[in-house]
């Protein structure tokens, strides 16, 4: 009898030890899958971000543009340098 007292004590051990590690991993999953989301949220702010840089680059480079065709047309018409 007291050989399988042992048995049982040491299946509940290994029980209880089961529910410390899922309650460990679980906790870890939910840690995991709030930095995936943070980062998720952080990826869709900087594209957003990224794509106002370009839309402004682009109108710079309209502009410079505009410029330089102007200050072209300029001289032609023999305005000078």
């Amino acid at each position: 009898m007291s050989e399988n007292n042992s048995r049982l004590d040491r299946i509940e051990a290994a029980i209880n030890n089961q529910f410390a590690l899922n309650a460990e991993l679980r906790t870890s999953v939910e840690i995991l899958n709030s930095a995936v989301e943070t980062q998720r949220r952080e990826t869709t702010e900087l594209r957003s971000a990224v794509e106002s840089l370009l839309q402004i680059a682009q109108i710079h480079q309209r502009d410079a543009e505009l410029l330089t065709s102007e200050s072209r047309r300029h001289r032609s018409e023999g305005h000078g340098a």
